[in-house]
């Protein structure tokens, strides 16, 4: 089986609710300068970010971790606004709970002042 090696730092099914029907977002590189049109699928991607090297499930065990939450987190926003289901179940609740933490701590961002934080 393939490693996974293209790393979303944000989730691919949040891109795409940003997206044209061909599946591309306005896409602004910081500081604010240069402004393209990118596909979602190439959008927000780092090379390897979210590795584990020597990890025993394979270098993407964390990625494929964050796969499946997203593909949940996903499902869970579909019922809320394709479906009008509000308030949610508890199970539903938890999962959207996670995955919203999840998206506070998994970023670009969050990294440096971790490493900033270490060193």
């Amino acid at each position: 089986m393939a490693v996974a090696r293209r790393h979303h730092t944000v989730p691919h099914f949040y891109l795409k609710g940003f997206a044209t029907e061909a599946n591309q977002i306005g896409v602004v590189q910081l500081p604010g300068v240069r402004r393209f049109v990118q596909a979602t699928s190439d959008a927000t991607i780092q090379k390897d970010f979210y590795a584990i090297p020597g990890h025993a499930d394979g270098p993407d065990a964390f990625e494929k971790g964050l796969s499946e939450l997203e593909g949940d987190a996903a499902a869970i926003f579909r019922k809320i606004t394709n479906d009008g289901i509000w308030p949610l179940k508890p199970a539903d609740r938890e999962v959207l709970a996670t995955f919203l933490t999840v998206q506070f701590l998994r970023g670009p961002d969050q990294r440096r002042h971790m490493e900033q934080t270490i060193s």
